[in-house]
């Protein structure tokens, strides 16, 4: 009984959450007191007892529990599909046919709002639609784990993303590694953020073929804040006496200084310089030169050489 008590607990853990398959439960048990003679003198509880062990219900919550999903996000999985449970496990197949891995298989189903309400010809439209961008169909289940997001977006839309990379200048080998080194660039912003994160970085004079470079060996910059993360760096490297032809040249040089942070990382670097010696008029000159020396470690590479 200990399974059953442990199975119920599920169940009434979710029950609150789970209106839709809650409600597909009454239903179900209200049938079987027409449709199945053998359980017609039980009271509706025994009846609904039956149909959730029947639904498989129990065994599927304790998987998603299993593999890290809470609560709310399985409630959410479970009314996604209408308490259809045969498409959730038909979509599990699916996620692992494109090499999804069993650890990811329930994030993506939580995270994929509108997943499964879809048809599976749409699905394989996109998964299809990348391939063809560059993204080996090995790699897909890498890209979906970890932007889920990709597969709520329409082939339209997944068309329009794609274009505003390819426009860039990007050849399908750049595009695809891009998107398997960060999938997010791909499906997780907005293409408004998206744009205006471009449009602030052609403000340093780099072409768009330049910029499409850039994003291709660091498309992390895609998550950078302008507000937050941008522009004090500007601020601080202006005040370091570097024009915005010497930001540009570092941006092309080594663009992963505009993903670092400004407090922790950069900032201690530019101490050490000054603390070693570097006029501070001739500091700003040293990162242009040499920008690479702001992604050193402090302590494994800087310190020990001086």
């Amino acid at each position: 009984s200990g399974g059953k008590a442990g199975g119920l607990t599920y169940v009434n853990n979710l029950t609150s959450r789970m209106g839709a398959f809650v409600d597909r439960i009454v239903v179900g048990a209200a049938a079987m007191r027409r449709d199945r003679s053998e359980l017609a003198h039980q009271s509706f509880n025994a009846r609904a007892r039956t149909y959730i062990q029947e639904s498989g219900v129990v065994e599927l919550v304790k998987w998603f529990k299993h593999n890290s999903l809470t609560y709310p996000q399985i409630a959410k999985v479970v009314c996604s599909c209408s308490g259809d449970l045969e498409k959730v496990r038909r979509m599990l197949k699916w996620l692992r046919s494109i090499y999804v891995k069993g650890v990811f298989l329930g994030r993506v189903l939580a995270k994929g709002e509108s997943l499964m309400s879809r048809s599976f010809e749409e699905l394989e439209e996109i998964t299809g639609y990348l391939e063809c961008c560059g993204v080996r169909r090995d790699w897909i289940g890498h890209v979906v784990s970890r932007c889920p997001q990709l597969l709520n977006l329409s082939l339209d839309e997944l068309e329009t993303r794609v274009r505003f990379y390819t426009d860039m200048g990007m050849n399908e080998n750049d595009f695809g590694t891009m998107v398997y080194d960060y999938p997010k660039v791909l499906g997780f912003f907005s293409l408004e953020e998206m744009n205006s994160k471009v449009q602030y970085l052609k403000e340093f004079g780099l072409s768009t073929e330049e910029l499409g470079k850039m994003l291709a060996y660091k498309p992390q910059l895609m998550a950078c804040s302008i507000e937050e993360r941008w522009k004090p760096l500007v601020k601080y490297l202006y005040h370091l006496n570097i024009s915005r032809d010497g930001m540009k040249r570092m941006l092309v040089v080594q663009p992963t200084i505009f993903c670092l942070d400004l407090e922790t990382v950069i900032a201690p670097k530019v101490r050490f310089l000054q603390d070693i010696g570097v006029r501070n008029d001739a500091v700003g000159n040293v990162l242009v030169k040499f920008p690479p020396v702001l992604t050193y470690s402090l302590y494994r590479k800087l310190r020990p050489v001086v």
